[in-house]
């Protein structure tokens, strides 16, 4: 059916593209900024770019008929977070996102004493009638708490894919004491076994053979 979705300068523009040789302009909405969106079926979740006192990304999880027509999130809305990247299991219908209890920040650019944000991976699965719940399992992406010119922030998430059980997150290594951005390209990997969380050890292999380039997830699994 009709469906699309473009982000740019003035927000989002939405697009029929029921012929994909002429997509035709549906809507648009210059105070939403989408980052990132996934369908699954007739279910759409966003991750929506708010600027509220400090800039942060919300989930939003949309019948696809209200998503076109631009009406509010009937099924759920995640406000007040940071989250980072969206994928989905299609299989079972749910959604993934990292969630950062605040934003993540370079180790140069920190006043005063800075406290590591906690980080979660975010599954929102459905439930009775369709109705979507947040279960959070807590991360370990490195980074330590400390004062001025000290600290170093967690692996920051770029992007999320999901594919047979396994979920790769592309991001930034943490920076060194001192360094003004993060280095080194990165995927982490994590399965569920028995409804828990692993992670994968890939032993360094990835920001050791491929720093500096862009490194496309799909092409890891």
């Amino acid at each position: 059916g009709p469906r699309g979705n473009q982000a740019g300068k003035g927000g989002t523009r939405v697009l029929d593209v029921t012929n994909p040789n002429n997509p035709q302009f549906w809507r648009s909405n210059p105070d939403e900024v989408i980052t990132d969106l996934v369908q699954v079926g007739e279910t759409v979740a966003v991750t929506s770019y708010v600027k509220t006192g400090e800039i942060h990304q919300e989930i939003w999880i949309y019948k696809a008929g209200d998503f076109i027509s631009g009406s509010a999130p009937q099924i759920f809305t995640a406000p007040g977070g940071g989250y980072y990247g969206l994928t989905a299991d299609k299989t079972n219908g749910r959604f993934f996102s990292i969630r950062y209890e605040s934003n993540p920040k370079i180790s140069n650019t920190v006043l005063g004493n800075y406290t590591l944000p906690k980080a979660f991976l975010s599954v929102f699965a459905p439930g009775t009638g369709g109705v979507y719940t947040e279960t959070r399992h807590e991360l370990n992406l490195g980074g330590l708490s400390g004062s001025t010119f000290a600290a170093i922030q967690p692996f920051i998430v770029s992007s999320l894919n999901y594919n047979n059980g396994y979920l790769l997150a592309q991001g930034k290594n943490p920076a060194g004491l001192g360094q003004s951005s993060p280095v080194d390209n990165n995927i982490k990997i994590w399965i569920f076994q028995n409804g828990q969380l692993k992670e994968l050890d890939t032993h360094g292999f990835i920001p050791e053979y491929y720093s500096g380039l862009l490194i496309s997830s799909g092409a890891l699994q």
